[in-house]
Parts: structure tokens; C-alpha cells; sequence
């Protein structure tokens, strides 16, 4: 949560701001995640924590202003000139007349069960991945020769589809399918496979720490060097979940509480690596 004098507070989640206005003095004792705190030390904590770390930080700094016409920082032009988009403008203007689900208000897209039939449940599939991070381990790796740095890549595209189902209350029962994609010149068999055993040591952490029902299904690895410099790793993952304990932004209203993470201080004790 960002410290301010005023009234608003803001809770990075993922790629979005929700910003909430409300009287400290009369806020209520509700929570606006109910189901993520509802097992102690299950591993939606263990996510939540996970991703903390990763966003929460970013904005610790920032002042607090309901502007949104501020200009590009120096830091968005120089993803520009690499053909990074921060905004992605273009791909919301291409999606902006697609279905947005039973929950459009819903950070992910939520669609009835197709899978099991029950008017009841709910499935969601998602995509994400390490995104050009991946470069930077391609730099570390050839600098070091320590391949262990890989299986950092394989966490990130596995964390950055669970913390956007964390988003909408999904915990649990889950499928994952990895997506590899490689300049064969570059990336030899040896970085493949600690991906792919670092893919399935996350999964199994994951399992041991509470989220017993999430399971590898393979993938696919691609050669694919006219298209890709280095490596690209991403991963889908498939949920399905009861509509009851689906969390969308319509529900959010003046009087909840946003409950959020420092993302410093000791490790927890499922961290096992310097992060």
C-alpha cells in the first residue's frame, strides 16, 4: 500500500492500478480477497508473497495523484525504441469489441464450465510468461556458465499466470503447459532441460506448500531462430474454480480494506533462493 495524506490508496495487482477512495475512520472489517486469506499458510500466500515481491516494490516511491495524463518516463522510450509496449494500446484497442466473460469486470476472463458442465463452477485459461527477461539470464548464463539460472526464468512464467489468478480468487486445481521458443544456434539441449526440470521443481514447491491440485501437462519446445534471438519462455494455464469464490473489481466498494504485503525483510520460508 503507498502511503498518502488524502483519501486514496493504491494496490498495484499485476499490470493494474486499483485505486480505492475511503474513510479510514469508518472502513469497515471486510476484506476485498476474502478467499485468499481463508487457509493460513496455503500457497496462495505463497503466490501472493511471490508476486508481492515482484510489483508492490515498483511503486513504492511513487507519489500518490489520481492523474493518468502524465507524460513517458525515459524508461517507457527506451522500451519504445526496442519495440516494447508499456501500455499495449494497441493490442486493447484490437480486443475492445472480443467477450469479456461472466465477469467482465474480472482481471482475467472468466468463461462458464466447459469443461465439467456445472452452472455452479467456472474455468479461466490464461497465458503469460518471463517475458525479455529471459534475455538477461541468456547474458548472465553465457557470462557464468551457471545454469541455474534458468530455473529462475521457469518460476517467472509459472508466478506471472498465478498471481493473475490470484487476482480473481483461483488457487488451486489448475493445469500448466509450457511454451519454449529458441534460436537452436544459441540455446543448446542443456538450458531446455533446466528449464523443464526447473518448471517441475516450481510446481512441486508449489504443491508442497498448499496448492496441491496444480499439475504439469508438457508443452511445446520450438526452433524457431528466424523469429527469436535468444529464448522465449512462456506458459497457459487452465482453472476451473466455483463462481462463488470468483473475485471481480464490481464487487469493490467505499468501505473495504485493502490488505497488502511489504515486499522486504526476511525471506518466508518457502524461499529458498536470493531473490
Amino acid at each position: 500500500i503507498i502511503p498518502c495524506e488524502n483519501i486514496y490508496k493504491k494496490l498495484l495487482i499485476g499490470t493494474i492500478t486499483v485505486v480505492m477512495a475511503f474513510e479510514a475512520a469508518q472502513a469497515t472489517t471486510a476484506f476485498v480477497m476474502p478467499s485468499i486469506f481463508s487457509t493460513s499458510g496455503s500457497a496462495s500466500q505463497l503466490a501472493i508473497k511471490t508476486y508481492t515481491r515482484i510489483s508492490i516494490s515498483k511503486s513504492r516511491s511513487k507519489p500518490c495523484t489520481m492523474s493518468t495524463n502524465q507524460p513517458q518516463s525515459a524508461a517507457s522510450d527506451r522500451y519504445m525504441r526496442r519495440g516494447v509496449s508499456a501500455a499495449k494500446e494497441d493490442v486493447h484497442a484490437a480486443i475492445k469489441k472480443v467477450d469479456k466473460g461472466l465477469y467482465p469486470s474480472a482481471f482475467c476472463k472468466i468463461v462458464p464450465d466447459i469443461l465439467g458442465g456445472d452452472p455452479a463452477y467456472c474455468n479461466i485459461m490464461h497465458a503469460d510468461g518471463a517475458g525479455t527477461k529471459s534475455s538477461l539470464a541468456y547474458l548472465y548464463w553465457k557470462e557464468t556458465g551457471d545454469l541455474s539460472v534458468w530455473k529462475g526464468i521457469a518460476q517467472d512464467a509459472i508466478i506471472m499466470n498465478i498471481d493473475d489468478l490470484l487476482c480473481v480468487g483461483a488457487v488451486d486445481n489448475i493445469l500448466v503447459s509450457s511454451t519454449i521458443g529458441r534460436n537452436k544456434q544459441l540455446i543448446p539441449g542443456s538450458v531446455i532441460t533446466a528449464i523443464i526440470e526447473g518448471t517441475e521443481q516450481v510446481l512441486e514447491t508449489l504443491r508442497q506448500n498448499g496448492m496441491t491440485n496444480i499439475i504439469s501437462t508438457g508443452g511445446e519446445t520450438a526452433d524457431v531462430g528466424d523469429l527469436v534471438r535468444t529464448i522465449i519462455v512462456d506458459s497457459t494455464v487452465t482453472c476451473r474454480m466455483k463462481r462463488s469464490e470468483v473475485i471481480s473489481n464490481h464487487t469493490i466498494s467505499a468501505g473495504d480494506i485493502i490488505v497488502g504485503f511489504a515486499s522486504y525483510g526476511p525471506p518466508a520460508t518457502y524461499e529458498r533462493d536470493s531473490v
